[in-house]
């Protein structure tokens, strides 16, 4: 059907609490998904707004670059944005991600092969973004 589409969640590299070995095959799993998922049109890297990115976005970044077959698009979305400004979750207000912050998603995105790709602010708390995905 035309019209449906699956959300895959991949592991999350920097949260998960796990043994390095588990971590090395979810590694060659991820690589595997990405290069070979013929239907693959949209991956969608979360990256923490409230932080920017890690060495493990740093290195997802470059395995994307290497491995995204041409028909996907790669997009950066920077979660927690109502975490930024005091107050703004209980106000509703959208919240800000620093401008260091996207400034430092987009230099790792340059140096990192994935070149200049969209990148999505959001909020669970507010919503926001949630039109933009």
């Amino acid at each position: 059907d035309q019209d449906s589409f699956n959300i895959v969640d991949l592991p999350g590299f920097g949260y998960a609490k796990v043994p390095e070995e588990l971590r090395k095959e979810w590694s060659i799993f991820m690589d595997a998904y990405i290069a070979n998922r013929k239907t693959l049109r949209v991956l969608f890297h979360l990256v923490d707004g409230r932080h920017g990115p890690t060495d493990e976005d740093a290195s997802i970044m470059r395995r994307v670059g290497d491995l995204l077959p041409g028909y996907a698009t790669y997009v950066v979305v920077l979660t927690k944005a109502d975490k930024n400004v005091k107050g703004a979750a209980s106000n509703k207000k959208a919240g800000k991600v620093s401008s260091d912050v996207v400034d430092a998603v987009r230099q790792a995105m340059k140096q990192n092969g994935v070149g200049n790709a969209p990148v999505i602010l959001t909020s669970a708390e507010t919503k926001l973004g949630r039109d933009d995905i």
